[in-house]
């Protein structure tokens, strides 16, 4: 969620904190905020999963007729 302004010239900075992990280990949820110079600015939920690189890059290339 936005909850503010920034100015433009002023500083922000941001926090990302993991929350949970799933129960296979490739899926994760992060408690994201950011906050400028006056205060919080927005907060809000961002997942990720963790991904094999030579799996994904093959299926990939496989899939644009490379493979």
């Amino acid at each position: 969620s936005h909850m503010a302004p920034t100015p433009c010239g002023m500083k922000v900075r941001f926090e990302a904190k993991l929350t949970s992990v799933s129960a296979n280990g490739r899926g994760l949820t992060f408690a994201v905020a950011a906050y400028d110079e006056a205060g919080p600015i927005g907060e809000g939920t961002h997942e990720r999963v963790v991904v094999d690189r030579e799996k994904f890059q093959s299926r990939a290339q496989t899939r644009g007729g490379q493979g």
